[in-house]
């Protein structure tokens, strides 16, 4: 417990730390580490054209969402060096690299003379630098992805070879690689998701999370499964090209590989059964708390509070239903956001919290409401 919650408290002081100097266009500075550990698959020198840079630390699950994608770029980019700092010192990483495997170099700078001279302070950092000692691209914290596709396109036309087990398209155009395994590391309830239009990173999430996530299915509505098998963690990588045609978003290929790989089907199914229903019963009350954000972007969560700005109804339901196995559904009007507070330990709690601050009442129904089996 206490590695976790240094592990959040890093990660939060890295995300805050919005100081971080933009590189783009500028002379990369020196390079200086205590060592270099884990020299495999280093490339020749004569062959080197791009340098990915990268700052990491092994508790820092956003950082171990980049390493599928970082092996691939260094197992088919020939002209690619993968320069990956990091300020834990050389048993640390030793033994982190016992369980998960890097094809790349690692400088171990607990001095952090590299990371100062690059002023990070945001994990992950990644950045590429070309043959002239220029930076010419900056990911921090993933607020642009970099995919293998995307990094085709940076570098102009340098060398791309596809590895197996790529989807390819009739035209014979491989858009997708697509990468999950058992999570083996001891990450604790540390987990990372990030999801965009081009890249999709899972880091130590279980089937029942990536059942929320991809499918909409929140854990109360599952009637028949393994528990062994829906409690299972994984890791996974998607990247898409930008060619991929639009119905085929990275989000509706997971829905089809998911399935595919893992070997499971979700069937729908309505039953009847007794269910809750949301009542407003003070209109001004609801109103007060009304969010100057116009759409859902997500929630934050402390331990004992779950916070929900720009939440519509069903932001709340899904994430009652998810907290506290109960079947809720939403049969009021639900296009307005507001901004929900609401315990994380007790659903007595939620409902004097709704009634007296938000002026709504969750009220008992006998109604059909549609479920899930998940069939191996």
């Amino acid at each position: 417990m206490r590695s976790l919650l240094i592990a959040l408290i890093l990660i939060f002081i890295s995300f805050n730390s919005f100081s971080q100097t933009n590189w783009v266009g500028k002379k990369a500075p020196e390079i200086i580490v205590d060592k270099w550990i884990n020299n495999t698959g280093a490339n020749n020198s004569e062959t080197i054209e791009y340098i990915i840079l990268e700052f990491w630390f092994p508790e820092c699950a956003p950082c171990i969402g980049q390493i599928p994608l970082l092996n691939e770029i260094a197992e088919e980019f020939n002209n690619v060096k993968i320069l990956s700092i990091t300020f834990k010192d050389e048993n640390i990483i030793n033994k982190f690299l016992e369980t998960t495997q890097l094809n790349y170099q690692v400088g171990i700078d607990t001095s952090r003379q590299t990371i100062s001279n690059y002023k990070i302070g945001l994990y992950p950092t990644t950045l590429i630098i070309d043959r002239n000692s220029t930076i010419i691209w900056q990911d921090d914290f993933h607020f642009q992805a970099l995919n293998k596709f995307e990094l085709k396109e940076i570098m102009n036309g340098g060398q791309f070879n596809i590895s197996q087990g790529d989807i390819e398209l009739d035209n014979d155009e491989k858009l997708y690689s697509f990468t999950i395994k058992d999570h083996t590391l001891d990450m604790g309830k540390a987990s990372y998701h990030e999801s965009g239009p081009y890249l999709i990173n899972v880091v130590n999430k279980d089937l029942e999370e990536l059942l929320k996530l991809f499918f909409k299915i929140n854990k109360s509505r599952i009637l028949e499964y393994d528990s062994t098998f829906l409690t299972k963690k994984y890791d996974i990588t998607f990247q898409a090209s930008k060619n991929i045609p639009i119905e085929n978003n990275c989000t509706e290929a997971i829905k089809w590989l998911l399935p595919k790989e893992l070997r499971f089907q979700p069937q729908s199914i309505f039953i009847d059964t007794t269910l809750y229903v949301f009542k407003v019963i003070n209109d001004s009350l609801l109103n007060t708390h009304l969010s100057q954000r116009k759409q859902w972007s997500g929630h934050s969560e402390t331990y004992e509070e779950w916070k929900g700005k720009g939440a519509r109804f069903k932001n709340v339901k899904d994430f009652l239903e998810n907290q506290f196995d109960i079947l809720i559904a939403v049969e009021i009007p639900d296009s307005t956001n507001y901004d929900f507070v609401l315990s994380l330990t007790s659903m007595e709690k939620n409902l004097k919290i709704l009634r007296e601050q938000y002026g709504v009442e969750i009220i008992e129904k006998q109604d059909s409401i549609e479920m899930w089996k998940i069939i191996k």
